[in-house]
């Protein structure tokens, strides 16, 4: 009777000890191993959605540089003249003013007979020249100063250069758009249509550009 009674303490106290153990090694590191994967799951949809979130913001802001862009122009160039002044013509008009036209912007046209037709578009300097109803002249001008990706404004009634914006295309950020609705590709007199074009970048790093495109329609 009394082994038996032994034998019986022994299996509760055996039973008990289990019953009390933790976990043990391989369990903890496969459980580690799980926590780790988790957590690099969770850390990989944060980054993603970091770099979509700052793309989207890069996106917008820049399509709100051209929006803004695109309003100033139009509201300046539906002022324009189709013609210029005859008794105050374009570069006579600069020359008054004080603007030294040909050291700000080094091969700008010479000739006054360019400008017969406005707005006038001049593929080499890339700028876009056009008067108001008081012969004032004002100039649109992209890569101004070797600034490759800016767009700069000498307004009708100032003396310098002002920027407008940044982060443009560094190859074609403004241009003007021939008959086929394509950039020309040499000067344009009597312009109807603009396009802006704005440098960003996707989530790969990737250099894209949007663009924006809109009419004006000078004074007669």
């Amino acid at each position: 009777m009394t082994d038996r009674i032994d034998l019986d303490g022994n299996d509760s106290m055996t039973a008990k000890l289990v019953s009390e153990a933790g976990f043990t090694l391989i369990e903890m590191m496969i459980s580690m191993a799980m926590g780790l994967i988790l957590i690099a799951g969770i850390a990989s949809v944060f980054a993603s959605m970091g770099k979509t979130s700052s793309v989207v913001s890069s996106q917008t802001e820049r399509m709100s540089d051209l929006y803004l862009m695109s309003q100033i122009m139009q509201e300046e160039l539906r002022l324009s003249r189709k013609a210029q002044d005859v008794n105050q013509k374009v570069l006579a008009n600069l020359t008054t003013r004080g603007v030294n036209i040909a050291t700000r912007i080094p091969g700008y046209p010479a000739t006054d007979a360019l400008f017969d037709v406005l707005p006038y578009w001049d593929q080499t300097t890339h700028t876009l020249t056009y008067q108001n109803i008081d012969g004032d002249v004002g100039i649109f001008s992209y890569q101004y100063g070797g600034n490759n990706d800016s767009v700069y404004w000498l307004r009708a009634d100032a003396t310098t250069f002002d920027e407008l914006s940044r982060n443009m295309d560094l190859t074609t950020g403004m241009c003007a758009l021939d008959v086929n609705n394509v950039c020309a590709t040499a000067a344009v007199a009597g312009v109807s249509s603009i396009k802006l074009l704005a440098a960003y970048k996707n989530e790969s790093h990737l250099a894209k550009t949007m663009s924006l495109s809109f009419m004006i329609w000078p004074r007669n």
